[in-house]
């Protein structure tokens, strides 16, 4: 019997070598750093709300809100090759400010950076001053389009009714002029936010925004509006109807006959030609609490919308009709810091660290134990797939890091 056993036993080991070996691919959960930079002072109690990097030509660009290398909360270019400082600039019209989100914006060789009551341009080339404006109150948002920045304001005019104005500017001069304004005739203060751009099917090139309104003084319920100004006509197209109370900042989305955004608790689909709502969808509760879209960002294409509220999941939606297709489990319990980078199927981006995301199922593709190595990376990820490499900061150094596999 012990013959019988070892027999069977040398045959089978016979037949596992012949069998072909399968190899079984191991992921490549590693992100290996470049190099990185610091951009604050020496000591633990530095960390800086830095901008999102801007990749200019052979150079990363980064800002510090402290007193840094004998400047004052300077824009530094960094060298991508080695990370080393190249040169800084402060010049500031006015003061300096945060620049998160879309407080800092890109026309060509400038770079320009929104605060309560200025905006600086800034030529990238030689790092020098290129204009400045002042401004009354406002938000520090900007956004750009065909060589044009915008930027919004409010105010009181004579008659005593509070007012919101959208104005543009050429990148290389500051030649301002008014495109639209909105004077409330209630006691509502007006704001303009989350500007896209788009084109109706006349052809005529259209601006949609959010037109949030609120009691500044009192706990009595503002409404939320989308509008669109027909930028070719000179008027304004249409307005929604009241849609939400309040809204945030995340960017409207244009994407063919539609416009869609994210409001407050609903994710909207609006018509590009009258501003009818096709649908409006709200993201399921969590842990009983609703779901706030009013931070976060979202990614249209092949028909679905993956998305991020400050619930802690990714969520798709179908862009046609709004059926929510499916959610992530918890795991992504912060704001994000960003707005989405989609490369090759993934979404990149910051959520208190780095959050590399498969855009079909909203699963993690590199682990978070490893991407929180890095830091609490904050703003946008910037990827340079001609050098394989990826550009960010963690409030503390600005860091390049390989592409993973």
């Amino acid at each position: 019997m012990k013959k019988l056993v070892l027999i069977l036993f040398c045959v089978s080991q016979i037949i596992a070598c012949d069998r072909p070996e399968v190899a079984t691919p191991e992921p490549n959960n590693e992100l290996e750093i470049l190099w990185s930079t610091r951009i604050v002072p020496d000591g633990p109690g530095f960390n800086s709300l830095s901008m999102s990097p801007v990749l200019f030509e052979d150079h990363l660009i980064v800002n510090s809100e402290y007193n840094f290398r004998g400047l004052t909360a300077p824009v530094i270019w960094l060298d991508t090759a080695t990370g080393e400082i190249d040169t800084m600039w402060s010049d500031y019209v006015y003061h300096w400010d945060y620049y998160t989100e879309e407080d800092r914006a890109v026309i060509g060789d400038y770079l320009f950076l929104g605060g309560l009551f200025a905006v600086d341009c800034i030529d990238m080339r030689d790092a020098s001053t290129q204009w400045g404006s002042m401004f009354d109150d406002g938000y520090a948002v900007l956004y750009t389009h065909d060589g044009y920045l915008y930027r919004t304001m409010n105010y009181t005019n004579p008659n005593g009714k509070y007012c919101a104005v959208i104005l543009r500017t050429p990148a290389a001069s500051a030649d301002w002029d008014t495109v639209y304004t909105y004077c409330s005739t209630t006691r509502l203060h007006p704001s303009f936010v989350a500007f896209d751009f788009g084109e109706l099917s006349s052809g005529d090139e259209v601006l949609v925004a959010k037109r949030r309104s609120e009691y500044l003084s009192s706990n009595a319920n503002g409404e939320t509006t989308i509008f669109a100004y027909n930028l070719t006509a000179d008027s304004l197209q249409w307005e929604s109807e009241r849609l939400e109370t309040f809204c945030g900042f995340v960017p409207l989305q244009v994407h063919g006959p539609q416009v869609y955004g994210m409001i407050d608790s609903n994710f909207v689909a609006l018509s590009m030609e009258d501003g009818s709502v096709k649908w409006k969808t709200p993201l399921p509760d969590w842990m009983g609490f609703p779901s706030d879209l009013r931070h976060g960002d979202f990614h249209v294409s092949s028909g679905k919308i993956v998305l991020k509220g400050t619930s802690p999941y990714f969520a798709c939606l179908d862009a046609e009709d709004g059926t929510l297709l499916w959610t992530t489990e918890d795991g992504y319990y912060h704001n994000l810091n960003s707005r989405f980078v989609v490369y090759q199927n993934r979404i990149y981006c910051s959520n208190a660290g780095l959050a590399i995301v498969d855009l079909e199922t909203g699963q993690r593709i590199v682990d978070k134990e490893v991407c929180d190595k890095l830091g609490y990376i904050q703003g946008d990820i910037v990827l340079d797939p001609e050098r394989g490499v990826m550009y960010m900061q963690n409030g503390k150094d600005a860091l390049c890091v390989r592409i993973p596999k």
